[in-house]
């Protein structure tokens, strides 16, 4: 790859000389389609409404709170000035409601959710917006002599937050992966195979993991397992926080101590840990 070619609102053409380029231009990228590496994409199965509440007490206090409906979703994020961002993600069979009355679903919705907030005491402060489709896609993250690098390369379920994490991650080993390359002036076609091998071995797990669950299914037995659990101890559930944050892999979440200590916390205690 020796740059791209532009052409101008005047229909001239015009290179753009590079050794490497990057196509960081977010989910359905336009780079990698004129560059004929295409993407997959997958269904996702929910949908999300959300917006902005003024007040909006939570029972956390100012910490965010996550609710695994199984097989909805919701979540409460406290940001600055006493705002909160409240968010609806059920699955779509639930969409015509939200549609025929964003409103009204919404606050319904929240209806059923443990310890949801009160509404009633607080101000919307935003419209309603809603991710109605939220397909995952990913492509190779180096091909054709070119990179890819944060939705570009990989778009997740909006549910999980890794977007801009993933992005600022695939930025660096990019970096890592070419840099002295670059500097030398060398080849790069091996240099860009050790950051895509990198990028598809640290993340390829995780999206296999986020892409199924988004098909709405229920909890399997594992996760049933693991979840029940951290809610009980507190090492558990450092452990799942790593995985939740990206830190530990989806094996390292699943391995055989940590379901044994699952089971045996899930056998003796009954009682959640009371951090609210």
């Amino acid at each position: 790859m020796a740059g791209v070619d532009v052409k101008l609102a005047s229909g001239e053409t015009t290179q753009v000389r590079a050794r490497l380029v990057v196509g960081a231009d977010g989910r359905r990228s336009k780079m990698g389609d004129l560059a004929g590496v295409s993407a997959v994409e997958r269904p996702n199965s929910r949908f999300m409404y959300f917006a902005y509440f003024k007040n909006l007490p939570l029972a956390s206090g100012q910490r965010s709170m996550i609710w695994h409906l199984d097989p909805d979703a919701a979540y409460a994020f406290p940001n600055d000035d006493g705002l909160t961002l409240a968010m609806a993600g059920p699955v779509k069979d639930k969409l015509p409601e939200f549609k025929k009355d964003t409103e009204g679903a919404f606050l319904r919705f929240f209806q059923s959710v443990p310890q949801a907030p009160d509404f009633s005491k607080s101000q919307r402060v935003s419209e309603f917006l809603g991710m109605l489709d939220m397909p995952q896609s990913s492509r190779p993250a180096a091909a054709r002599g070119m990179a890819f690098i944060g939705d570009a390369a990989l778009t997740s379920d909006p549910l999980w937050g890794v977007g801009c994490g993933w992005a600022f991650m695939s930025a660096e080993w990019l970096v890592d992966s070419t840099g002295d390359d670059l500097a030398r002036r060398g080849k790069l076609a091996a240099a860009l195979e050790r950051y895509r091998v990198r990028h598809k071995k640290a993340l390829g797990l995780h999206q296999f993991m986020i892409n199924d669950y988004a098909t709405g299914r229920l909890f399997n037995p594992i996760e049933r397992l693991m979840f029940s659990a951290a809610t009980k101890d507190q090492k558990l559930a450092h452990h799942l926080h790593a995985y939740a944050a990206r830190v530990i892999s989806p094996l390292r979440l699943q391995s055989p101590p940590k379901l044994a200590r699952a089971a045996w916390v899930n056998l003796i205690r009954k009682e959640g840990l009371q951090r609210i």
